[in-house]
């Protein structure tokens, strides 16, 4: 492994009947050899941020990480992928939400944005924390109360593992784009897949994060209602 490589952080759990993914994108501070037990601890500080506001029937299961570029890796321009990354996975154990009260519905969520200081979609991040326990919330606003909750909790992550001068030695949290690594679109229907519409650019496609924002409503994710998809 290599200062510079980046990956994508996988982190899974499963309640309310569903299963929910967070992904978070980071790239590497540190030039010894990454093991599983590094990306272990960054899965449980970034789940640890939400699990007290989470109903107890919620659990955080596991975690995975792909390398998303760098070290060892090519391109596959014509196939809008990149080949040869390196992949770590693990079981997460004891990381239930600790929340007392009932649940939202499951496609219930907070959220929160991820800032790099530029604009556009390429360049932003969120975050969707599922499982929020139903008196945080009062008329589809989250209460003052929780709110100061988990900026407290993010100031804690964000001392960690924002920028360069993060307190973590592995990693450092950014916004990856995929439409600027691959230089890909979606085909049009009836085609699948995608297309390679300009030339790959996997060098700029992740930009640290500087900032976040707590967002004070609760927003719905359609995908998520029960029955519905994943």
């Amino acid at each position: 492994m290599a200062i510079g490589d980046v990956y994508r952080l996988t982190i899974s759990g499963t309640g309310q009947g569903s299963l929910y993914q967070n992904t978070i994108a980071v790239k590497v501070k540190n030039a010894s050899a990454l093991t599983a037990p590094q990306f272990n601890t960054l899965a449980i500080d970034f789940v640890t941020v939400y699990k007290p506001d989470q109903n107890s029937n919620f659990s955080w299961t596991d975690w995975s990480a792909l390398q998303l570029w760098g070290s060892g890796m090519t391109l596959d321009t014509p196939n809008c992928t990149r080949l040869n990354g390196a992949t770590f996975a693990a079981t997460l154990t004891g990381q239930a939400g600790t929340g007392g009260s009932e649940g939202l519905p499951p496609q219930a969520a907070h959220v929160t944005t991820l800032i790099t200081g530029f604009a556009g979609r390429r360049r932003r991040g969120r975050i969707f924390a599922p499982a929020q326990v139903e008196p945080n919330q009062t008329d589809g606003l989250w209460l003052s109360t929780y709110t100061t909750r988990l900026q407290t909790a993010w100031n804690v992550f964000s001392a960690k593992y924002f920028r360069d001068t993060g307190t973590s030695a592995d990693f450092k949290l950014g916004v990856w784009s995929e439409r600027t690594a691959s230089g890909c679109i979606p085909a049009t229907p009836p085609n699948k897949g995608h297309v390679n519409i300009e030339t790959p650019n996997p060098d700029g496609a992740f930009t640290e994060v500087t900032g976040f924002t707590i967002r004070p409503v609760v927003y719905s994710q359609r995908r998520r209602t029960r029955g519905v998809g994943r």
